[in-house]
């Protein structure tokens, strides 16, 4: 025995035979497990030994667990440290619990002390596997895999205060959890990720690199079945695989799934335009006409639209995919009187300044929306661009642009540039000082 499980030996009897403890306060007073007070207060009660004692650690130790063999050495049966590590990731299972089992099974095996230094020995032999230890199903660590271009402006997370992308934070709330982020540049924090980035790049992307996949579908399911061998590889220094500790000790930890999949949504900061409207893929969606002008935040899914001033949400639809209809308009969100009293009648009253192509295009863009005032903007922007043109310019592109159906801005504009460019229906100018094309076909002249 060592020289603390004597001294702790012998303060177990101390405490019994000189003060009458009970064996639940002997063992809060040496820290030692109920289980071990009583198993030495029987072997001591069994063997005659009562305190004080004055023997040696040799002989104590061989007068409280006697080889069986009758050799003179004293054996132990060595703890089964792969199991022990395994039964370690559990929740609540302590050493202490371990060595009460393992000394319940083996009345001759090793003290708690020895029991401990064993099983830390294991884990130094096997550092690289056991860096971190964690209870199964407390926790998961997640990373980037490989190498990222950048983009963008580069975010980088505040040291202290690191914000959580919103996303991923109903991700962590649909399956209720919490996001607890790593230090920047602190890998350490997340051991486990990354090696398993480390194990993923070499064992799954690199046995990949010479296959040329078409669709994802194809690349996905290849992944699965390279991510399902390496599941199932035996470890290099301990018994088992990742899927036989996931079955055997993590798959009964875990909680079931919520009864609803989580609908993976996408946010954008949007600004409402004068005609309060928000854009998202190419359509449009109203929010009441008093956030005209503002950022606003849209939340976006698969089936719905959400959009936000200052986490409240101020508006919700069902997605629009249809590519006639662009807008999507709530009619309680349209003032009694539009902004700067904009009106249909204004409209045409200023485009039959122009000519009567003109006022008939406008009068064509409001009819193309279901409200008048979706065509608003537009049909601003389009009489504004005729200002620096004179009348008959304007009602030529007009023309054009309804038999051509164009009813954006961006196209109107499009097609004003061309006609500019190429003038091809400009009449050529009759003038008795100008030589029409009789003089250049090929007389002589003097």
């Amino acid at each position: 025995m060592r020289r603390t499980d004597v001294e702790k030996t012998k303060e177990i009897l101390r405490l019994h035979d000189e003060l009458g403890l009970s064996q639940r306060e002997i063992a809060a007073a040496t820290g030692c497990s109920l289980g071990t007070v009583s198993g030495i207060l029987s072997k001591a009660k069994a063997t005659g030994i009562t305190y004080p004692v004055e023997m040696t650690a040799k002989q104590l130790g061989s007068a409280l667990y006697p080889p069986k063999d009758g050799i003179g050495e004293e054996k132990h049966s060595e703890p089964d440290l792969e199991n022990i590590h395994r039964e370690m990731q559990r929740k609540g299972v302590t050493l202490t619990l371990l060595w009460d089992e393992y000394k319940t099974a083996h009345p001759d095996g090793l003290m708690y002390t020895q029991f401990c230094q064993r099983y830390r020995d294991f884990r130094k032999q096997n550092d690289v596997y056991m860096r971190k230890q964690y209870k199964a199903g407390e926790r998961l660590e997640t990373d980037w895999a490989g190498l990222t271009p950048p983009y963008g402006e580069g975010q980088k997370a505040d040291y202290y205060d690191p914000d959580i992308n919103r996303t991923y934070g109903e991700i962590a709330r649909h399956y209720g959890v919490a996001v607890i982020p790593a230090r920047p540049r602190k890998p350490r924090d997340k051991p486990h990720a990354e090696n398993g980035v480390q194990i993923a790049e070499r064992r799954i992307i690199a046995r990949l690199r010479n296959r040329q996949f078409l669709t994802f579908e194809e690349l996905h399911e290849a992944t699965l079945e390279e991510l399902d061998r390496l599941n199932r590889q035996p470890f290099q220094k301990l018994l088992g695989s990742r899927l036989s500790v996931f079955l055997e000790t993590e798959k009964a930890a875990l909680r079931p799934l919520p009864a609803s999949r989580f609908e993976y949504p996408e946010w954008k900061t949007v600004k409402a335009g004068m005609d309060y409207h928000v854009e998202f893929d190419g359509r449009y969606y109203s929010v009441p006409y008093q956030y005209a002008g503002r950022q606003l935040d849209l939340r976006a899914t698969a089936n719905s639209i959400e959009v936000f001033c200052e986490h409240e949400r101020i508006a919700s639809y069902i997605r629009s995919y249809t590519r006639q209809m662009r807008y999507t308009t709530d009619e309680a969100h349209m003032p009694e009187n539009h902004v700067a009293d904009w009106t249909p009648e204004r409209f045409l009253t200023w485009a039959r300044k122009f000519g009567p192509s003109t006022e008939n295009y406008v009068g064509w863009l409001m009819e193309q929306r279901e409200v008048p005032e979706q065509a608003f903007k537009t049909c601003a922007g389009i009489l504004r661009l005729g200002t620096d043109l004179p009348a008959g310019r304007m009602e030529t592109v007009c023309t054009q642009a309804k038999a051509q159906n164009i009813f954006s801005y961006k196209y109107f504009k499009m097609l004003l540039q061309s006609l500019q460019n190429h003038p091809t229906s400009a009449k050529p100018i009759q003038h008795t000082n100008l030589r029409g094309s009789s003089y250049y076909g090929g007389e002589t002249h003097a």
